[in-house]
């Protein structure tokens, strides 16, 4: 063992303790019986295709750290998905910092501060199939379809599956990330109903990884729910109700919603301009019950 490797690990440890970085969703942990190895835990952060998975890496230093960076495994596995470019599916996480990748190199100047900062910003963006050489500049429809994919698989695989499955060696965060699921289920469910409206049972490929999917938003949000009950011990929130836009809904659409928030309608058959008057004394009158209730609305 190293007395200026260990030296140096105590100041990174120190600085992790005088900066943490939990506000960001990254959080670490030292081995007590092993000072070289570190293990991490980034939950994937907002208005990314990653929102609210566990993603887990585990961190070993060399006896010459900071000379040389460490060794990080990616250990988020679920039904072999290539979650991005620079997380290969045997572990590898590719990073120029890393020295595991083209670009600016390990430097001593570098920290385990760094390195977590390095990996939460260059791997969980929001679209991150622009990581992969040659897609730097793919149309945004390109992009999208790995997006669809990874963004249905954070949810199955990344968060439920994770809260199941937890990675040999990874137990310290356990209750952590049931906390955070527990605590975060709106935002959970708000976002899958969202999706189950918009891209159930669509399908999405990805070719550069042989990626092949037809969403099940459905299944995901008894799921959800049912993992909210497990932990929480009590029965989940009512699923959100979506309001569409006026223009992209009809009266049975609206009388559907209406019946779910017990609001008295009568039965209207949507012909003629007085459907459209009734149609529309219908939509505000939901509108209001949206509002009084925060209901979803989009």
């Amino acid at each position: 063992m190293s007395s200026s490797s260990v030296k140096r690990i105590l100041s990174d440890i120190t600085t992790l303790n005088e900066h943490p970085l939990d506000t960001e969703g990254v959080f670490w942990d030292v081995n007590e019986s092993n000072i070289y190895n570190f293990k991490a835990l980034i939950v994937g952060p907002k208005n990314t295709p990653y929102e609210g998975g566990f993603y887990f890496f585990d961190m070993n230093l060399p006896q010459s750290y900071p000379l040389e960076p460490p060794k990080v495994k990616y250990c988020t596995q679920y039904n072999s998905v290539r979650y991005n470019p620079n997380l290969y599916t045997n572990g590898t996480v590719c990073l120029s910092i890393l020295n595991t990748w083209s670009g600016p190199s390990w430097t001593p100047c570098n920290t385990m501060t760094s390195i977590l900062i390095s990996i939460l910003g260059l791997v969980f963006v929001e679209h991150p199939l622009v990581n992969e050489p040659g897609h730097e500049g793919s149309a945004s429809n390109i992009l999208a379809q790995y997006d669809n994919i990874i963004e249905h698989e954070s949810i199955r695989g990344a968060t439920l599956y994770m809260l199941n499955h937890i990675p040999s060696g990874f137990e310290m965060f356990k209750k952590r990330i049931e906390t955070y699921f527990v605590e975060h289920f709106d935002d959970y469910m708000g976002r899958a109903c969202k999706l189950q409206k918009e891209k159930d049972k669509n399908t999405f490929s990805c070719n550069t990884y042989s990626l092949n999917l037809t969403t099940n938003y459905t299944d995901i949000i008894k799921e959800l729910q049912d993992m909210y009950k497990k932990l929480s011990g009590k029965m989940p929130p009512d699923a959100p109700i979506f309001l569409p836009e006026f223009s992209n809904t009809t009266v049975k659409e609206l009388q559907g919603i209406a019946s779910k928030l017990n609001l008295d309608t009568k039965k209207i058959k949507d012909d003629g301009k007085k459907v459209n008057k009734l149609k529309n004394d219908l939509y505000n009158d939901i509108k209001i019950i949206v509002n009084k209730n925060n209901v979803k609305d989009i």
